[in-house]
């Protein structure tokens, strides 16, 4: 600003207010008025300086247009800029003849008119307190907002390795959640003298891991393979469903309407749907409204011979 003799600080302040800064300047500026609450002070009443400054033509061109496109762009600020006018009026008025501007306000308060001048004053602080706190406010927001942005900032790639994992959680889980709303097809009934080849899983086994998984021969399953589900601890839904799905996430098999015994759910799947190696079992918990909750995943591999 012409005229004026300015500290580094202020001087950066200054470019940091009318938009002149490189981005990673402005950034470590704004860490610092979040961290400091003397440098947010100096920032605010360096905004009226500003203010005063172009009323005053004390800001050259560049200063002067990067201003107006800030500081005139809403009502608010125009107002703000009005109070500012209306002050440099009122001390321009009451200025003594032939006096330095640096001694005006001293004689101003000596003149016979001190009563008048000081009710205006007093007023003029009563507008000025109610704007400063509504102005307080504000940048109490802003500064909220903009802590609140720099917690959730991580470095890019995690944010989109984080990001495209949850979307492909969110998509398997839409997928779960449709698959175990579809109606039950149809079973062939198991000839009674054939009897079935019974599995007991437990959910908390991963396919991952390749232990524990149970393993069953395909020459062992005569027409169906009963899947004997052991309940997760704390499952109490009235109803359940269950779906099958080989290792590409296909659906081999499907029940609905099932209801535990002991603990245990029981399912059985053809074994014409069999023609895989790996597969996944879904239970869902069925409530009294019919909304569906995946409870527990369960694994196990047939072998061709």
């Amino acid at each position: 600003m012409k005229g004026l003799s300015l500290s580094d600080s202020d001087r950066r302040f200054t470019r940091f207010l009318l938009g002149g800064l490189p981005e990673d300047e402005r950034r470590r500026i704004e860490l610092e008025f979040l961290e400091n609450d003397d440098a947010f002070a100096d920032l605010v009443a360096l905004e009226d300086e500003l203010r005063f400054a172009y009323l005053e033509g004390g800001l050259d061109p560049d200063e002067r247009a990067r201003f107006e496109t800030r500081y005139l762009a809403t009502a608010e600020d125009r107002a703000k800029l009005d109070f500012a006018r209306a002050l440099l009026d009122r001390a321009a008025e009451e200025r003594v003849p032939d006096t330095p501007p640096a001694t005006a306000v001293l004689a101003w308060w000596r003149r016979p008119v001190f009563q008048l001048a000081l009710a205006a004053a007093t007023l003029a602080l009563a507008v000025s307190s109610a704007w400063l706190f509504a102005e307080s406010r504000r940048m109490q927001r802003d500064i909220a907002s903009m802590r609140a942005e720099i917690a959730r900032m991580a470095p890019p790639e995690e944010t989109l390795r984080l990001r495209d994992e949850l979307a492909r959680e969110r998509a398997r889980r839409e997928e779960l959640e449709r698959l175990a709303a579809r109606p039950e097809p149809a079973i062939p009934p198991v000839p009674p003298s054939h009897p079935l080849l019974a599995l007991v899983l437990t959910p908390g086994l991963t396919r991952s891991t390749g232990t524990g998984v149970p393993r069953v021969a395909l020459g062992d399953i005569t027409d169906a393979l009963r899947l004997e589900l052991t309940l997760p601890a704390g499952a109490s839904s009235p109803t359940y469903a269950v779906t099958v799905l080989d290792a590409d996430g296909r659906q081999v098999s499907a029940a609905r309407n099932l209801r535990a015994s002991r603990s245990i759910v029981v399912t059985t799947v053809p074994r014409k749907s069999l023609s895989g190696a790996d597969y996944e079992v879904v239970l869902h918990g069925i409530d009294a409204t019919g909304r569906s909750e995946a409870l527990a995943s369960y694994y196990f591999s047939v072998q061709s011979r």
